[in-house]
């Protein structure tokens, strides 16, 4: 994984070889940013539903010896609209 091969949380998209956040998009997304390990997903793509549109969902690494959790979030997105893992 990134963090065992460079030894810190990557610092944005390119250094995981991800292209620009922007250029990531499709039906539901407009975009995907990579800052300093956390991933910040963006519906605003054209046929998110109307209850998450112009929302983020986050997710952030949490580091543990030889393994990394994952743990979302949104500010802005109803806990009935997120997935089921980020329900907590």
């Amino acid at each position: 994984d990134f963090v065992s091969n460079h030894g810190t949380l990557p610092t944005n998209n390119q250094s995981v070889g991800l292209p620009s956040d922007t250029s990531i998009s499709g039906k539901y997304v407009s975009s995907i940013d990579v800052a300093g390990g956390l991933i910040t997903v963006a519906y605003q793509g054209p046929d998110s539903n109307t209850k998450i549109k112009g929302a983020n969902v986050l997710l952030s690494p949490i580091t543990h010896a030889g393994s990394i959790e994952w743990k979302c979030k949104s500010a802005n997105v109803s806990l009935r609209y997120l997935p089921s893992s980020c329900r907590f």
